[in-house]
């Protein structure tokens, strides 16, 4: 019996030592469903906005008429956008899965248990998957895609923020206030800024800086190699979304105002003012800034900070707008997903979902996509020639 009680303390004693290592390992299964014939291409939507700067896309073409192809409910809510690569589509979920399904049909190829909600949109990179989870630990991992296996798997704290990646290296921001630039091979901190205030949205990556914004109410512009800060800048309120860069800053905030920087130094080159609280991270284009207030409005905002055209959808608008070279999508807190002239703000088709809409719609192989709030995922494109004369 005195050998057995000594056995037993010996173990605890043991298990106690080995806890720490524990719990530094992945909480989820170490491997998914692996895809081994998958193969990265380019020409895919890798990640929220699609764009390191947050900039419009003039050579995309969405052609008419646009129709619904397909619906599909999933377990979950969903507030994030899915990524998109070579007939293989991501989509992050509050029910602590992860989604894989086939952009064609809609149908899942497979969901995979993670440790909390995934709230933002993954990013993909050289068969490599990018995904955050919210709550606990906040862990961020690297998944290959064709093995399942994870890569490597970084502790950050509760992240929400949508997962940037530009030239190797991963961006994103915790509810703590931390933004972290990683290493994208192998999840090294390189560097990060405290802003002692959570971060909600991404970052946007030109030249040699880094943008994001804070719920303490500052625009950062940070060094790339160093992440020394090189200018910040305040707003009224806080800060919710992703900045937009070209050679203006623009950055959307609570405060209910569109603000243009100059972005090399921060200097406040003009605002304009909306009559709600804003969420919409603004997307840049060569004449003019488009974003959604919770006033209800989608804007189109002129270089100059003149108001180009404003389309009235009646509810709050959260979603960051898809911008075409002709069109812009965008979809509303009731649920109509508005498929808009780009020049002119004109409604050229309109769609209900099932619940309000919070994500950004994606494009991928002349089709749009949209995710709405309560679980499901839409499908719009051009009708297939063949049903097309099978209904007539």
């Amino acid at each position: 019996m005195e050998f057995l009680m000594k056995t037993r303390t010996l173990i605890l004693y043991l298990y106690i030592l080995a806890l720490p290592i524990l719990l530094s390992l992945p909480g989820c299964s170490s491997k998914i469903k692996g895809m081994s014939d998958f193969s990265y291409v380019r020409d895919g939507w890798d990640m929220f906005r699609n764009s390191e700067q947050g900039q419009s896309h003039d050579t995309i073409s969405i052609g008419q008429p646009m129709e619904l192809l397909w619906r599909k409910e999933f377990g979950g809510r969903i507030y994030g956008s899915p990524v998109i690569n070579n007939g293989l589509g991501v989509l992050p979920a509050l029910d602590k899965r992860l989604y894989y399904f086939n952009p064609e049909t809609g149908s899942e190829i497979g969901s995979f248990k993670m440790d909390a909600s995934v709230g933002a949109s993954p990013s993909i990179s050289e068969n490599l998957l990018y995904v955050a989870e919210e709550k606990t630990d906040g862990r961020v991992r690297c998944i290959n895609i064709n093995s399942g296996r994870e890569v490597w798997v970084r502790r950050l704290g509760d992240v929400s923020s949508p997962i940037v990646i530009s030239d190797r290296l991963v961006f994103v921001g915790n509810y703590r206030g931390t933004f972290f630039c990683l290493n994208s091979l192998t999840g090294e901190i390189n560097w990060v800024i405290e802003t002692n205030s959570p971060i909600r949205g991404g970052a946007a990556v030109s030249e040699d800086c880094v943008y994001f914004g804070s719920t303490n109410g500052f625009a950062y512009c940070v060094n790339l190699t160093d992440g020394s800060v090189k200018w910040k800048f305040e707003t009224e309120r806080a800060i919710h979304t992703s900045p937009a860069v070209s050679t203006v800053c623009y950055i959307t905030s609570t405060d209910g105002n569109l603000y243009a920087l100059d972005a090399a130094t921060g200097d406040l080159l003009w605002k304009f003012a909306t009559d709600g609280q804003i969420f919409s991270s603004p997307i840049a284009s060569h004449e003019a800034a488009y974003f959604g207030s919770n006033d209800g409005r989608l804007y189109s905002i002129s270089r100059a900070g003149r108001l180009i055209w404003q389309f009235d959808a009646g509810s709050i608008i959260n979603s960051t707008p898809l911008v075409t070279s002709g069109s812009v999508v965008v979809g509303t807190g009731d649920g109509r997903i508005v498929f808009l002239e780009r020049s002119t703000g004109e409604i050229m088709k309109e769609f209900v979902a099932k619940s309000g809409v919070r994500s950004t719609p994606v494009y991928y192989n002349g089709k749009v996509y949209v995710a709405c709030t309560e679980k499901r995922l839409y499908c719009f494109g051009q009708p297939d020639s063949s049903r097309a004369e099978m209904a007539l």
